[in-house]
């Protein structure tokens, strides 16, 4: 088997929504405890990823116009669905960190914050189930019209 991204398996669509959950999990606990600082190490990171495979895309089909825009035509939905779904979860710990620590456990402010925090990750988790479906199918199917 070819060791490229034009060869990957993709998976089953369970697989790779049970990964970007737990991404999500991962990113909604590391912004409750550090906050917007948080948010940029995982944004950064996650975009790094994305760097490397938009790369390597770009290389193997520079010289074919169509090809390029086919391959990045099956990435970037997935791409911007689970950037997407990364921020709603972000700010989400961002908003539910700051309702813990400057509102009273009592008062009907942090009540109304925290539910307005889960929404926001309950949006990036719809997101990233969307996104990790999205990544299942439409990407196997572009990249096999490549090949």
């Amino acid at each position: 088997a070819r060791g490229d991204l034009l060869a990957r398996q993709f998976g089953d669509p369970s697989s790779l929504v049970a990964h970007n959950v737990g991404v999500l999990i991962a990113v909604v606990f590391l912004c409750v405890i550090w906050r917007a600082y948080a948010a940029v190490l995982v944004l950064g990171w996650n975009a790094c990823v994305w760097v490397v495979a938009l790369g390597i895309l770009a290389t193997r089909t520079v010289l074919d116009p169509p090809g390029m825009a086919m391959a990045l035509g099956g990435v970037m939905p997935h791409l911007v669905l689970e950037l997407c779904a990364y921020i709603a979860a972000a700010l989400g710990g961002i908003f539910a960190s700051r309702g813990l620590t400057r509102h009273r456990a009592d008062s009907a402010l942090q009540t109304e914050i925290l539910k307005n925090a889960a929404a926001m990750v309950f949006m990036g988790l719809v997101l990233v189930i969307l996104a990790g479906v999205v990544e299942a199918t439409l990407p196997a199917w572009v990249f096999a019209r490549l090949s």
